[in-house]
């Protein structure tokens, strides 16, 4: 066996035991207690209305009322699959196509030594082990821009355009690869790279976009508050301001009622597109009017964002192991660095996985901008940054490591490139 299958046989290996070590230690646990809220009360409800009567909607019973909270790509493939371990075992499928790519992407654009150690990172990451094992689409939109990145670097700019597409139809973030590789295949001037990469978008989003015109009469990607600027946002300011406790949790009791708040001032008219359109034009006005106080708790959710840990996550698929919430982001938001540390201690033997991970994060950020910034493809490297960078700005307030997930493949790659540059000439 020749190297090159050597390492692809080994990374293979390491993606597949690591995930069905976990999966067969949650089934044994049991699922349903590890199974977030979302899919319970969104996508399982869509994908089974879609296929039993034909609706999409997340009511559990007639009538069923017209949703649009989430984009369909998801929940379709969930009723397709008929059943969430099903699912599951297609995204663990799909993690081996995750480190292949990430170790050809690797062997291309640098050599074969990076894309193998990049590759290894990914196939033992916490945060990718843990959201390949669960019901939701984030794992899934983070292999399609991982793909879209390689394809673009490649030229490709058909298959780039069905990625990006197949990517927004999974998740609104999306829309900021879209914009960052329109400028980018603009500004290298491919005039016939544009066709090709908007003619698969176009015709992936028009259904979604002429069903949703048809049903709401607004031509609308989502009436999801949250992507509509700004729905925990707002809130989380709002209890900022005020100096009402909170977290970034969305269900926390304190913005829940902030938000009971805000919506009685915007009145609920004709649909769900229609509440969206005045709630964003209303949560605009007061980030505007209170720009320094939304900085500052964007700031602090970027940083949770960029070294938000997901190890805490994953041993939740560990039988008699059940974490508990210890109230450090509340300590941190509240800049209580005594508190803090008080309360990071009552996570017990998880800590020291946590603190090794938020140092392996903090190398990873600063050798990938070292490896970006010295990457011979000056344009690629420059909108993989912005991208990043971008990526960990938008969930504003709301930061968390989940978030981080689909630019984190590239921290691997880059930050490989960074560390074998640096430190092993």
């Amino acid at each position: 066996m020749n190297s090159n299958k050597r390492s692809i046989f080994l990374i293979i290996i390491s993606t597949f035991l690591t995930r069905v070590i976990f999966y067969i230690s949650g089934i044994t646990k049991g699922m349903d207690k590890i199974i977030p809220s979302d899919t319970i009360h969104t996508y399982l409800p869509i994908a089974r209305n879609i296929f039993s009567v034909g609706k999409y909607s997340s009511s559990v019973s007639p009538p069923y009322i017209p949703d649009a909270f989430v984009p369909p790509l998801y929940p379709i493939l969930l009723g397709i699959c008929r059943n969430i371990h099903l699912l599951i075992i297609l995204q663990i499928g799909i993690s081996l196509l995750f480190a292949f790519f990430i170790y050809k992407f690797g062997k291309e654009i640098f050599n074969e030594k990076t894309g193998f150690y990049a590759s290894l990172i990914f196939s033992i990451s916490p945060g990718f082990i843990y959201y390949s094992l669960l019901p939701l689409p984030d794992f899934i939109y983070a292999f399609f821009l991982f793909l879209a990145l390689y394809y673009l670097w490649r030229k490709k700019f058909l298959i780039t355009g069905i990625t990006i597409g197949l990517g927004i139809l999974l998740k609104p973030i999306g829309f900021l690869p879209l914009l960052l590789f329109s400028i980018f295949i603009l500004w290298k001037r491919y005039w016939k790279g544009i066709l090709k990469f908007f003619i698969p978008i176009t015709i992936l989003l028009s259904p979604w976009y002429v069903r949703n015109k048809i049903t709401f009469h607004h031509l609308s990607y989502s009436a999801l508050p949250a992507y509509s600027l700004l729905y925990t946002d707002v809130a989380i300011l709002k209890a900022y301001i005020n100096n009402v406790p909170f977290t970034t949790r969305e269900n926390d009791p304190a913005l829940d009622s902030i938000s009971i708040n805000i919506e009685k001032e915007i009145p609920y008219t004709a649909n769900n597109m229609e509440m969206t359109s005045k709630w964003r034009s209303y949560a605009l006005m007061e980030i505007l009017s209170h720009p320094y106080a939304y900085i500052k708790i964007s700031t602090k959710g970027a940083i949770f964002t960029a070294l938000g840990t997901n190890v805490k996550y994953l041993l939740s698929f560990i039988p008699h192991y059940n974490p508990v919430r210890t109230g450090v982001t509340t300590a941190l938001l509240k800049g209580n660095i005594k508190e803090t540390l008080v309360r990071l201690r009552k996570n017990g033997i998880p800590l020291v996985f946590i603190f090794l991970e938020i140092i392996g994060i903090v190398l990873l950020w600063i050798l990938s901008i070292y490896g970006l910034l010295n990457f011979n493809d000056k344009g690629i490297g420059i909108m993989i940054l912005l991208l990043s960078l971008l990526t960990i700005l938008i969930p504003g307030p709301v930061g968390n490591g989940r978030f981080r997930l689909p630019i984190e493949s590239l921290l691997y790659l880059f930050g490989i490139a960074g560390w074998l540059n640096k430190f092993k000439k």
